[in-house]
């Protein structure tokens, strides 16, 4: 059944027009084209997406580092507060003093080095340092630091407490006042390591956040999210409840794409370095994907035009060799009606240069030689015979009555004397040299047969006195531009049958030498005998 089926189509498809073969070709070629394309677009699109991915990962994990470093900023900050002699000085007169004066200066001057540190230390995020002591408090800004809820700030300065001398984060307040870093102050002198104040930096972790991920991605919409092992510490003001909770269920491995609110996000999960923390980062994909839609589908329009031109070109241009195939045929079945006749079209095939114009001009030249094959079965043996006829009536004729006015003269080359030629052909013209010479004169009539090789190809001329050719007679007897007298008919004949037997380089030719001379040439090859 399925050789029945497949030898089907195949007899359908050899018994196709040509036009409609070429057809489905090209179609194939265009559909197989268009899909290969379309392949290679998902193609690089899918690898433009991994190294985008990589990209984007690599770029956002270095918020993390951005974070990381400020933070680790801030704990050698404090550091620094601890160990200024300075502020070491100033505390432990604002504790031992007892003169209320030197107690006023020292004061005074840690009013000044807290916000200096504050100053320098700005670009990591902090909204403010406090400075507590038993006595008092001093603050960098006060209008800030007033905010802060009293059982928030007592567990601050509880957990610097129970961990004197160590940095201490606060960060379950991350979202409504954001980090705090709390550390005891003990004094260094002679090693005493009394308690002498407990430094707060209030950072603003919103703000913290929000640089780290400007330096890498110019969105206003990146969103945040820091977390320990046990909860949420921080999350930007955009994320609801509900995003969140999809966070945990849906985000799987270190990147990928994520749908919030019907948006897709790209988003990389990381730690912050140096404190144990995680973070999510989380970028609109809509800003990458929309152009990457819009030029697959510029793509994909583009190749639609282009594969619909290539058809509408293509199918003009099998029209236009199939409709020449068409004029053969066409020419083909004239001719046969009626060989005598060459059929006619409106196209001049004698300049294509192509398959096309050698298969018409090789059809033509056919019917030409097919055409002058009838000719010659037909009339030529009638023209022949009277030719004979009257060739040998005029060996008598023309010398009884010109007697001693004709003059004939003989130069031929030893070699060529046993040519065979086809009969009358020299005779013709010797009669047509007297026919137009001697009749219109009363001097004496000279005729010269001469014969010559060069090239492989002999050369006989007929020259006579007294008379000339018109320029290009054979032509304009051909295309009956002079109507013929006396041998015009033969000299015609003569031409035609020497092409048919030796082809179009060789025939006759008529030219004048001089004013006074008319000499008629034939030419015909050395090596192939006559008719």
């Amino acid at each position: 059944m399925q050789k029945e089926s497949k030898s089907l189509l195949l007899s359908k498809f050899n018994n196709l027009s040509i036009y409609r073969k070429i057809f489905c070709a090209i179609i194939t070629v265009t559909f197989l084209t268009f899909a290969a394309a379309l392949i290679s677009i998902k193609m690089i699109a899918d690898t433009n997406n991994r190294l985008i991915y990589q990209t984007m990962a690599g770029s956002l994990s270095y918020s993390a580092t951005d974070i990381s470093e400020k933070l680790s900023a801030l704990e050698s900050m404090t550091n620094m507060i601890l160990t200024d002699t300075k502020v070491q000085s100033n505390l432990s007169t604002v504790a031992d003093a007892e003169n209320s004066m030197r107690r006023s200066i020292a004061y005074n001057s840690l009013a000044y080095i807290i916000p200096e540190y504050h100053q320098n230390f700005k670009n990591n995020g902090i909204n403010y340092i406090d400075l507590f002591t038993p006595s008092y408090t001093i603050s960098s800004y006060p209008a800030k630091s007033n905010k802060i809820p009293s059982d928030i700030l007592s567990s601050v300065l509880e957990k610097a407490q129970d961990n004197p001398g160590y940095p201490c984060w606060t960060t379950d307040t991350g979202n409504e006042y954001g980090f705090f870093l709390s550390r005891t102050i003990r004094r260094a002198d002679e090693l005493k390591l009394d308690y002498l104040g407990t430094i707060v930096v209030s950072v603003n972790i919103r703000h913290l956040v929000k640089d780290a991920t400007r330096s890498v991605v110019e969105n206003e919409n990146v969103q945040y999210v820091l977390y320990d092992e046990t909860s949420e510490l921080y999350h930007t003001e955009a994320l609801s409840e509900g995003n969140l909770r999809t966070l945990s269920d849906s985000a799987e491995g270190t990147y990928g794409v994520i749908h919030l609110d019907q948006h897709p996000y790209f988003y990389v999960c990381g730690s912050i370095p140096d404190f144990g923390w995680k973070y999510m980062c989380l970028v609109p994909y809509d800003t990458i994907l929309n152009p990457q839609r819009t030029t697959l589908l510029f793509c994909m329009i583009t190749l639609a035009i282009f594969a619909a031109t290539g058809l509408l070109l293509s199918r003009r241009i099998v029209q236009s060799i199939t409709g020449h195939l068409r004029q053969l045929i066409w020419k083909m079945k004239e001719f046969g009606k009626d060989e005598g006749t060459l059929p006619v079209t409106s196209y001049d095939y004698s300049l294509r240069r192509d398959e096309i114009g050698e298969l018409h001009q090789q059809f033509d030249h056919m019917a030409q030689k097919i055409q002058k094959l009838i000719e010659e079965n037909y009339v030529q043996e009638l023209l022949a015979k009277e030719a004979r006829l009257k060739a040998l009536e005029n060996m008598t004729i023309q010398k009884i009555r010109f007697d001693d006015r004709l003059q004939y003269t003989e130069t031929i080359e030893p070699g060529i004397l046993d040519l065979k030629m086809p009969h009358l052909i020299i005779q013709p013209l010797v009669e047509n040299a007297i026919s137009h010479a001697l009749e219109e004169m009363t001097d004496t009539c000279f005729i010269q047969i001469s014969g010559e090789c060069r090239d492989g190809k002999v050369y006989i001329q007929v020259v006579n006195n007294g008379s000339q050719f018109e320029d290009n007679l054979l032509y304009k007897l051909e295309t009956n531009e002079v109507t013929p007298r006396g041998f015009g008919i033969g000299l015609l004949n003569i031409h035609k049958r020497l092409q048919l037997i030796y082809g179009l380089g060789y025939g006759l030719t008529l030219f004048n030498p001089d004013d006074d001379h008319a000499a008629a040439q034939i030419c015909i090859p050395l090596d192939r005998p006559g008719q």
